[in-house]
């Protein structure tokens, strides 16, 4: 009995220093500088992209604004015109009814 516990001891010994497979612990240090150099080029990108576009949307609003001014004008001269057409409308109307009275009290 004492033969077969230490053989079997003496085998799990074996077979459980057989499965652990060590390896050395190595200790990565990450690149700072190269992370750091990335970081600052990205965010410079992105300060350009973002001025650029700020850029953009001010010139593209104040076209907008521009051709809105044009449209109003035309508007205000369109709608100046037809008023003044309605009001030499309106007189010669008026002459003309004033001429088919004239004309019946004859």
């Amino acid at each position: 009995m004492k033969k077969v516990l230490l053989a079997t001891t003496v085998a799990l010994a074996l077979f459980t220093g057989c499965n652990e497979d060590k390896k050395p612990e190595t200790q990565t240090e990450a690149p700072k500088t190269e992370v750091t150099k990335t970081v600052d080029a990205v965010k410079d990108e992105v300060k350009t992209a973002t001025e650029e576009t700020k850029d953009s949307i001010k010139e593209t609003a104040e076209e907008l604004q521009d051709k809105a001014s044009e449209k109003i004008d035309e508007a205000k001269d369109s709608i100046n015109e037809t008023k003044e057409e309605v009001k030499d409308t309106i007189e010669d109307a008026k002459e003309a009814v004033n001429n088919h009275l004239n004309h019946e009290k004859k």
